[in-house]
């Protein structure tokens, strides 16, 4: 397993606007994402793969899952086509369909066969991001296909 959180990238917190022209964070990060799709990582369950007791509580999956979608629409709006997995499954599970049920492996194999047709990988630097199984899978996908990746750490300004 490739341990890839402990490689620096550089690490965007959004603002609100491109007061800083050509030179501002998220200017670098559009730039990048001009006429590409984007695949929007954030952790979720941290569950570990056939550890199903493993991870956080429902509270805080809910918790991440809101702030996920919140922010995917935010990028949507400004022409940054994102996909979040995790507003993806969330869909599915509130239907109320049995696909929702399936653990981690399940859905980290429905994942990696959608992230190979993205451009760039975002990671949403939500709290516990680096202790993520999924994020690290997915930093590890991005890195083997030589895919760009970029840290998104929000804050109370850039998506309001």
């Amino acid at each position: 397993m490739i341990k890839n959180l402990d490689i620096l990238f550089p690490e965007f917190g959004l603002p609100a606007s491109l007061e800083g022209g050509a030179h501002s964070d998220f200017f670098m990060f559009a730039a990048e994402c001009k006429n590409k799709t984007v695949y929007l990582a954030s952790p979720y369950s941290s569950q570990r793969t056939y550890q199903p007791d493993s991870g956080v509580s429902s509270a805080v999956m809910e918790e991440r899952g809101r702030l996920t979608a919140k922010i995917t629409e935010w990028l949507l709006r400004r022409g940054i086509w994102a996909f979040s997995p995790i507003v993806y499954g969330e869909a599915i599970k509130d239907r109320d369909h049995n696909l929702g049920a399936h653990d981690k492996g399940f859905w980290m194999k429905v994942d990696f066969h959608l992230f190979k047709g993205f451009d760039v990988l975002a990671v949403l630097a939500l709290p516990g991001w680096r202790k993520s199984p999924g994020v690290d899978d997915e930093v590890g996908w991005a890195l083997t296909m030589n895919k760009p990746v970029f840290i998104l750490k929000p804050d109370d300004e850039w998506y309001r």
